[in-house]
C-alpha cells in the first residue's frame, strides 16, 4: 500500500470514528507536508486548535535561501485567539511532520527523498543569534521513539485533513480551526514530551510572550522555531543523506512569527568546509565548500 493511500484510508477511518462528513475536508495536502499548529491552554480559543499546511519539508530541507512570508495568519489568530494573540503567555506553537510509519526496510518508496519514518520537528528557538546554529537542544531518538513519533505525526496529518477545512494550493493553505474534543489536533501534540518521549523539556513548541525576540536580523519577532530532521534509513539508493547517520538531529533552519501572523523561514547558512590541503598544513581555512549536503549537524 503506498504512503498517499494510506493516508486516504486513516483518514477514511477518522471520518467514522468522529463524525466528520467529506465536505469538511482538506483537498490538495500532501504526504510530508509540515503542519503548523496553535494551542492555548487558557482563555479564549482553548477549545481550538488552529492548524495550517505550510509546504512540503524537502521545500525547506532543500532551499538555498530564505523564505519570507510563506503565510500570513493574523486575521484567524485574532479572531481565534484575540487581537493580542502575540503577548499571550497561553498560546503555544509548534510544527512538524512525516513521510510514513511504515519501516523504510518494508516499503523502501521514498517521499521528496526521504525514506519512510523520517520526522521533522520544531523546538523553540529564544534569540537569533548565530543562523548556522541551532538555538534550541534536542536529543536523539531511538528506533523505536521514532516509530512512534511518526505513527503520532501521521495521525496528526489525517486528522488534519479530516476535520479542516480549506484547499492547499502550492502546498499552503486548508487553515482549519479543529476542536479540541476532535482525536489527533495539534493540542494532543504541543505538550511534545507526551507524544515526543525523546524530545527535551518544553517540547516542540514554543510560548509567545510580552515583547519581541532579540537577536534577529528582521524587527518584530514574536516566535521562533528551530526546524530538525530525524531519518530511519541511509541506504536507500538516491536518497537525501544516503550514508549520513541515522536518528541523528540535523538542524535546517529557523521559522519566525511576527505580530502580523507573518511566517518565514530563515535557512541554515553552509558551513566553510577545509581544503585538504590547507588541513595538512595546519592552516586555518579561509575559503570553504559550500556543499548543501555538508550542513551542520546538532546532537546532544
Amino acid at each position: 500500500m503506498t504512503k498517499q493511500i494510506l493516508v486516504a484510508a486513516i483518514a477514511a477511518a477518522f471520518t467514522g470514528l468522529t463524525g466528520a462528513t467529506a465536505s469538511a475536508a482538506v483537498t490538495g495536502f500532501s504526504i510530508a507536508n509540515v503542519i503548523l499548529g496553535f494551542n492555548a491552554t487558557a482563555g479564549q480559543g482553548q477549545t481550538s486548535a488552529l492548524e495550517v499546511s505550510i509546504g512540503s519539508a524537502a521545500s525547506f530541507r532543500d532551499t538555498t535561501s530564505n523564505i519570507p512570508n510563506i503565510i500570513s495568519l493574523g486575521s484567524i489568530l485574532s479572531s481565534t485567539y484575540g487581537a493580542n494573540w502575540f503577548e499571550r503567555t497561553d498560546l503555544f506553537f509548534g510544527l512538524g511532520t512525516t513521510t510514513s510509519n511504515i519501516l523504510p526496510t518494508n516499503d523502501p518508496t521514498l517521499v521528496n527523498g526521504d525514506p519512510g519514518q523520517t520526522i521533522y520537528l520544531s523546538k523553540s528557538r529564544l534569540t537569533g543569534g548565530n543562523e548556522l546554529l541551532a538555538n534550541s537542544t534536542i536529543t536523539t531518538p531511538n528506533n523505536t521513539t521514532i516509530g512512534n513519533s511518526s505513527g503520532n505525526l501521521l495521525n496528526l496529518q489525517n486528522s488534519f485533513v479530516t476535520n479542516g477545512t480549506g484547499t492547499v494550493i502550492g502546498g499552503v493553505g486548508g487553515v482549519s480551526v479543529i476542536p479540541e474534543s476532535t482525536f489527533n489536533t495539534f493540542e494532543d501534540f504541543a505538550a511534545g514530551n507526551i507524544q515526543f518521549s525523546f524530545v527535551q523539556s518544553g517540547g516542540v513548541v514554543q510560548a509567545f510572550g510580552t515583547g519581541t525576540r532579540t537577536g534577529f536580523s528582521s524587527p518584530g519577532v514574536e516566535g521562533a522555531l528551530d526546524l530538525f530532521r530525524f531519518q530511519r534509513a541511509n541506504n536507500l539508493p538516491g536518497q537525501y543523506r544516503e550514508g549520513q547517520p541515522n536518528l541523528t538531529p540535523f538542524y535546517e533552519g529557523f521559522f519566525t512569527i511576527d505580530n502580523g501572523g507573518n511566517l518565514s523561514f530563515q535557512v541554515a547558512p553552509l558551513a566553510a568546509i577545509p581544503e585538504p590541503s590547507m588541513l595538512v598544513a595546519g592552516l586555518i581555512p579561509l575559503v570553504g565548500m559550500a556543499l548543501r549536503r555538508r550542513r551542520s549537524v546538532v546532537a546532544a
